[in-house]
């Protein structure tokens, strides 16, 4: 979870890249339509869920909001940030301490059977089998618990489990793929396709929590992400999510 400072500049820098669309044409800090605001904007507005999810009606000090369903939807997105920002330039490094820590199990298992094969005492080659067997179990679950420990689930959203996307991560741009996927879930179930929200606005409101919580930034009038220095763009995002199966997935969720 991240800090309670950055959880008001998270909302307030939200809050402030819908405001700039309400009020003037004027750019705000906080985007430079990298996200698309406008068009954003045009389609909750037409869904009537623009001054909700833009926080309209919290005033001018933004602040977690009270009614449970507005608020448990800030609260997973703000939990996924704080995961990325853990994570963030981590990946291939824990991959490879997991990587070593398999190997070094690895090879005291065999130095140790090598010993057991000209020891002659019973007892001790007992006491020696015993240690074998240990590192052996010990190896056996370095994966799992690998893959525990990138494994984050949406454990509130009907059938999360089904999404497409790599669990396990390997590079650092899986670590954005899943943000992105995650984040994109969390979005579906408030603002769901029934209600007139298109795909490709969830998708621009998943590049404004990138822009909101610091995670990529303006440069040259591209959104780069901070982490790894690639450009996010809306439609690659779309493309993410829609071969994720989000839509497929939320067809059948009942508000």
């Amino acid at each position: 979870m991240i800090s309670v400072r950055s959880t008001r500049t998270f909302l307030e820098r939200w809050g402030s890249a819908f405001q700039v669309h309400k009020t003037t044409r004027k750019r705000a800090a906080v985007e430079l339509d990298l996200w698309e605001g406008a068009k954003a904007c045009a389609c909750l507005r037409r869904a009537d869920l623009l001054e909700s999810i833009a926080l309209g009606d919290m005033g001018k000090e933004k602040s977690m909001p009270h009614d449970w369903k507005r608020r448990q939807i800030f609260e997973q997105i703000i939990r996924e940030v704080g995961t990325y920002t853990r994570l963030a330039g981590q990946v291939v490094k824990l991959n490879q301490e997991y990587e070593h820590l398999r190997e070094f199990l690895s090879k005291m298992e065999e130095k140790f059977s090598k010993e057991l094969k000209i020891l002659c005492s019973e007892k001790a080659r007992a006491l020696l089998a015993e240690h074998i067997t240990r590192f052996r179990i010990q190896k056996q679950s370095v994966s799992p618990k690998k893959a525990e420990l990138w494994r984050a689930h949406i454990n509130w959203a009907p059938g999360a489990f089904d999404l497409r996307y790599r669990a396990v991560l390997e590079r650092e741009r899986d670590l954005d793929a899943a943000f992105q996927v995650r984040v994109a879930a969390i979005l579906r179930v408030y603002l769901s396709k029934e209600s007139g929200i298109s795909l490709r606005t969830i998708s621009r409101l998943v590049v404004l929590v990138y822009l909101s919580a610091g995670l990529a930034g303006d440069r040259h009038d591209e959104a780069i992400i901070c982490n790894g220095g690639r450009r996010l763009e809306i439609r690659n995002v779309e493309q993410r999510l829609r071969r994720a199966g989000l839509d497929r997935l939320f067809d059948y969720y009942e508000e």
